[in-house]
């Protein structure tokens, strides 16, 4: 509980900065939009990135406590790649897998010079995504083929 009031504050006092562009392109990042969703950023499984940006509008964020996976609501596939390609771009990781279908998106990017990847996919219908929710994943690097 304590946690969850210090990272208010720092907010409040504009102290909580992240390296990420989350801020400057209309997004929050996982833990930013945990704490205004009225919870403790403690609560998610450590490999979980607590600076990972999520685009503007997202909403609903269910993550777990042992898994390093989580949804987001709000996000269909137009918006996570205008939102991602263009964040995986500026920071140099590697797209390592790209399935685009009409209605959907499955992408995989990892880190160049870090372990850490992600894999995130949305749909606005038809697919087997639930329309306007975006999953989320975050496996280490040496656990993909």
């Amino acid at each position: 509980m304590r946690a969850k009031w210090v990272v208010l504050l720092l907010m409040v006092l504009g102290l909580w900065s992240t390296p990420l562009m989350a801020a400057s392109n209309g997004g929050t990042t996982i833990a930013q939009l945990d704490v205004a969703e009225g919870h403790d950023p403690d609560h998610m499984a450590p490999g979980i990135p607590r600076d990972f940006p999520l685009p503007p509008g997202s909403h609903g964020l269910v993550v777990n406590s042992s898994l390093t996976i989580g949804t987001v609501k709000g996000v269909d596939e137009k918006q996570a790649i205008a939102f991602y390609k263009p964040y995986f771009q500026a920071r140099q990781w590697d797209i390592r897998r790209d399935v685009e279908a009409p209605g959907f998106v499955k992408i995989t990017a990892c880190e160049k010079a870090g372990s850490q990847c992600v894999t995130l996919s949305a749909s606005s219908g038809g697919m087997t995504n639930t329309p306007g929710v975006m999953r989320f994943s975050f496996p280490q690097k040496d656990t993909l083929r």
